[in-house]
Order: C-alpha cells, then structure tokens, then sequence
C-alpha cells in the first residue's frame, strides 16, 4: 500500500490519483482503472479533474485499485471540499476525534445523518453550558 503521508505532501486527491494511474511502470487507463474499481470511466474521469463528488465507497474502492491509503485519500477529499466550501480553511482538516466509538458511529452515518449527529452534538453542549450556569448562580 502506498501511504501519502502529511496529506500528500501539499498535493490534491486529483493529483495523486492521476500520478498512480500515470505511473510508467503500471499505467493504465481511466476505463481500465473503471472496470477494476466497479464504477463508469466518467466517475474516475471526473475525479482526475478535480471534481469532489464522489462517495466514501467509490474512494476506497479507487484507493484500493491505486495501493493508496483509503482513510488517508478520504480525509484529504474531506479536508478539499472545505476548502472549496470555505475560504480560509487550509489549516483545519477534516478529521474526527480519535475515539472508535465516535469512529464507528461517523463511518455509519450518511450526510443527513451526520448533519442530524451535529446539531445535537450542539444541543447537549448548549443545555449543559446552560445547566452550568444555572449551578453557580444557585
């Protein structure tokens, strides 16, 4: 398996994608890298571009394919999207805590899902702020 290391050393998911599929000693094309992965040649086309949209499941399998660091691979996907989302976010990757529980949970989760897990997150934060304050008063 081939490990990026520090999210790719300042290269993006297109480029090193693009460089593993160029490699000379075992180029191959975006159809064959297709086929091999289970997905239509536009899919790995449009992540050679550049394009972001792709899903967890399509990554691992790419990552797989390629002898690529899939958890690595998906959190830089993650940490770019941020960054098109939001200027000025280079310095902060997307990465959850350390926890396998909550590991676990994230990994299970679909976009909505993880949306929902957030706000309550959020919610129990703001209700035991409010409890704590309610606490030093009395």
């Amino acid at each position: 398996m081939w490990y990026c290391g520090s999210m790719g050393h300042g290269r993006t998911y297109a480029e090193i994608v693009k460089a593993k599929i160029q490699n000379p000693r075992e180029r191959k094309s975006m159809r064959e890298v297709g086929r091999d992965v289970g997905y239509s040649y536009e899919h790995v086309r449009k992540v050679c571009a550049g394009e972001l949209t792709f899903t967890r499941e399509f990554s691992d399998a790419l990552c797989k394919a390629l002898g690529l660091d899939a958890d690595e691979m998906w959190q830089l996907a993650q940490t770019e999207k941020l960054k098109k989302k939001f200027e000025g976010a280079e310095g902060y990757p997307a990465s959850i805590p350390k926890d396998e529980r909550v590991q676990e949970i994230w990994a299970s989760l679909d976009s909505f899902g993880r949306e929902c897990w957030i706000r309550c997150g959020r919610d129990l934060i703001a209700v035991a702020e409010r409890a704590s304050r309610h606490l030093q008063r009395a």
